[in-house]
């Protein structure tokens, strides 16, 4: 969907200046990557539960942060959050947090508001899993700083070596880096300069065309 990301610039655009207007000075995105009444076989809803209370209540301490918040299953947001949706509608009076909780007529999810407009509007995103980023990947696209939070403590993955800062699993320590970026003292924070290569060398929004020329020589 990189073929996407300039459509979206002008409304990543407005969404920023709306935020900044606010007196936001620093902008977080956040993707909730989804969860299930069965923690079984998912993080389940009480885990997932956590980032959104973090992160609310950092809104709601902080004139000055901003946080753009895009749900996996929109449709279903309120009955995943249970007593948490209440700590959401006091941020979202604020005005400083945005959810895009609009979905499909016939769906749970939001097909268009694509997460590289949220990473274009944000200083940085955070998507909830490391099993799964597609989010967090397409936010790195952009060329914006990404990283993920890892609820299940991943032990092998190429995101955890030691010269990049990607990958997080305590919500404290997340966001004391986040305090050292604010600060302009962290630059290697959701840096992908040396590992963005492994998943798109080119990086011009013709991706949708070099697919299509594929298939037409097939």
């Amino acid at each position: 969907g990189e073929y996407k990301f300039l459509i979206k610039k002008s409304e990543s655009d407005d969404l920023k200046l709306k935020l900044k207007n606010l007196g936001c000075k620093y902008i977080i995105g956040f993707f909730d990557q989804g969860s299930t009444d069965d923690y079984f076989f998912d993080i389940g809803h009480e885990k997932s539960r956590e980032g959104y209370k973090f992160l609310l209540n950092k809104v709601l301490e902080n004139e000055h942060l901003g946080l753009i918040i895009k749900p996996k299953k929109p449709k279903l947001l309120k009955n995943k959050l249970s007593d948490v949706y209440d700590l959401l509608s006091k941020a979202k009076e604020t005005k400083r947090c945005i959810v895009f909780d609009n979905y499909e007529k016939n769906h749970v999810k939001n097909f268009e508001d694509i997460p590289a407009k949220i990473a274009m509007a944000s200083d940085i995103t955070i998507h909830d899993t490391l099993l799964a980023g597609t989010a967090g990947l397409e936010s790195a696209l952009t060329g914006n700083k990404s990283v993920f939070f890892d609820y299940y403590h991943s032990t092998k993955s190429h995101f955890l070596s030691k010269d990049l800062n990607i990958v997080f699993n305590d919500w404290n320590y997340l966001w004391i880096e986040i305090l050292k970026d604010q600060n302009k003292e962290n630059k290697n924070l959701g840096n992908w300069n040396n590992i963005i290569d492994q998943f798109d060398i080119f990086r011009d929004g013709k991706a949708n065309l070099r697919i299509m020329n594929f298939l037409k020589k097939i």
